[in-house]
């Protein structure tokens, strides 16, 4: 009976940490960049196009109720430096289409309680669109913090637009997690690169883009947004020639 129980023993510890273990290659490992890419990443973004952002002009969503989750969403956004976008800088490579975010201050490295409530991590996206607005992919770099306030990365692009508009998740035909990032808690910045080829993207071609940052808490399933330019949650609409440093930006395409 004993030598049975060590056994079970055993194998419920095995599971454990291989569960452990895969958590943390997933969210700690696999999404980060190496030093070469990072260095590319850097390099490809500072020749690119830079886009600044207004400071304290995040999002009042007025408590609206999400349909997905049922959860409120913050009557008013989170003020925090962290949360705040300063700019957006965008650049490519032979292989990659990076974004980095800026913010107004450092990303703590333990979540923010305010109140009641605490931040539980902001997710960054860079919607692609068609000239009429219509997205043909989106690009996600997210943070996020855990069990005993560990930090996380969590990247993904969807792409392939269905033509379906609900359910969200049958928009899109395909979804990868082999995008990669780095920054987050304990810098002030985040950075994605998302492989071109599987976007259909080209050097020279125009697209069309705008950009969304969605800090969650665990009262709100929005506890602060952050639109680049636009009017409220409606972002401004950019034109930009893929590898040339011009853009154009509208902040009232979307209105």
């Amino acid at each position: 009976m004993w030598k049975r129980l060590r056994w079970i023993i055993l194998l419920v510890t095995v599971v454990i940490f291989g569960f452990i273990s895969f958590l943390y290659y997933s969210f700690f490992i696999h999404p980060r960049m190496d030093e070469q890419m990072l260095r590319k990443a850097e390099s490809a973004v500072s020749s690119g196009i830079t886009i600044e952002d207004k400071q304290n002009d995040l999002v009042s969503l007025k408590g609206k109720v999400e349909e997905e989750t049922g959860q409120l969403n913050n009557p008013q956004s989170y003020i925090s430096l962290y949360l705040d976008v300063k700019a957006i800088s965008i650049g490519i490579d032979d292989k990659y289409l990076y974004y980095k975010i800026k913010y107004w201050g450092q990303i703590p490295i333990k979540a923010e309680k305010i109140g009641d409530d605490e931040i539980q991590g902001n997710m960054m996206k860079l919607h692609i669109t068609d000239a009429q607005g219509k997205e043909q992919a989106i690009l996600v770099a997210n943070y996020s913090y855990s069990l005993f306030n560990l930090s996380g990365f969590e990247t993904y692009y969807f792409y392939g637009p269905t033509g379906i508009e609900e359910p969200e998740d049958k928009r899109f035909a395909h979804q990868d997690k082999d995008s990669k990032m780095f920054g987050g808690p304990g810098t002030d910045y985040l950075i994605g690169a998302f492989q071109m080829e599987k976007l259909g993207l080209k050097q020279g071609q125009t697209i069309y883009m705008n950009f969304l940052g969605e800090a969650k808490s665990k009262q709100f399933h929005h506890a602060s947004i952050d639109a680049l330019g636009g009017h409220g949650k409606m972002a401004a609409f950019i034109t930009w020639v893929i590898g040339s440093n011009q853009y154009q930006i509208d902040d009232n395409y979307l209105k």
